[in-house]
């Protein structure tokens, strides 16, 4: 811990040392050379820019997992892959393990975060149905797929076959017939 900077005696003579006791390892600003000034300034905003990353990454997270449904510019990055969201992370890491690696613990973070709180990734076994089930498989008739369905409808055993486009009169009588 650094001494208390106690005001001089005489206040007439000029200071000869810094301003205050500096503490051991810090060194005085004003004797820091190029490079090192280089190297300070880029490790304050490279953390600069992991915290606004950090922040706006687990902001973004949020809004997607509560409130997607009730704004458009969310709901249009719903339908980006999960991932993507960790891209901005890869330049950040890769500055980070040359210019400051403890910023490599928050941007590390955000994997499992993504992974385990976003995304639920879970392990476990395939599920197979344990109840009776049915099987239901759609067509959409209006692109003429007509021909080509019926094998497929009567391969699968569907149970319930859903027809999109259909009208009535149209194809009422037709689609009664193939199903």
């Amino acid at each position: 811990m650094a001494a208390r900077d106690y005001p001089p005696e005489n206040p007439d003579d000029p200071r000869t040392g810094p301003a205050r006791p500096r503490e051991y390892g810090v060194p005085n600003p004003n004797e820091l050379s190029l490079p090192q000034k280089l190297l300070m300034w880029s490790r304050w905003i490279l953390t600069a820019l992991t915290v606004v990353y950090c922040v706006i990454y687990l902001a973004l997270l949020y809004g997607l997992e509560f409130h997607a449904e009730n704004s458009e510019f969310l709901s249009t990055m719903m339908y980006a892959p999960s991932w993507a969201w960790l891209l901005p992370a890869i330049p950040l890491a890769v500055l980070s393990i040359f210019i400051y690696a403890r910023l490599l613990i928050p941007l590390a973070l955000c994997v499992p975060v993504m992974i385990y709180g976003f995304m639920d990734l879970h392990w476990h076994n395939h599920v197979t149905a344990s109840n009776p089930t049915f099987r239901v498989v759609t067509n959409n008739i209006g692109q003429d797929h007509n021909k080509k369905y019926k094998a497929f409808a009567e391969l699968q055993k569907a149970d319930i076959i859903a027809l999109q486009d259909a009208s009535p009169e149209r194809d009422g009588k037709e689609a009664a017939g193939f199903f």
